[in-house]
């Protein structure tokens, strides 16, 4: 019912919309560096700082995998990466239940 909606809304929705955010805004960050750089030098620069910045919830993310960070955190990344979703689905046609297991991918 309802709890479903809201942890599907909280656990997929929202993390793939600012996904899809972050996204705009690298390729809005993108256009904006290439409009306004005069030398290749400056605009290789530039778009070397923009990926550290768009890629660093993903640095931080394998730092951590690799325990680099504290064994706590560690295992915790160990968790996330081998999270599963259960959806229950009602098939009207034959008024059963039936199980869709999808896994949740972190990186």
């Amino acid at each position: 019912g309802n709890r479903s909606f809201n942890m599907w809304f909280m656990r997929i929705f929202v993390p793939n919309m600012l996904k899809i955010i972050q996204g705009v805004a690298v390729l809005f960050a993108s256009f904006l560096i290439i409009v306004q750089s005069s030398e290749i030098i400056e605009l290789l620069k530039d778009f070397t700082s923009l990926l550290v910045i768009s890629e660093a919830d993903n640095i931080i993310f394998y730092l951590v995998d690799m325990g680099f960070l504290g064994e706590h955190l560690a295992m915790r990344t160990a968790q996330v990466k081998n999270a599963r979703m259960e959806i229950r689905t009602n098939n009207d046609d034959e008024n059963k239940s039936c199980l869709q297991k999808f896994n949740v991918f972190a990186a």
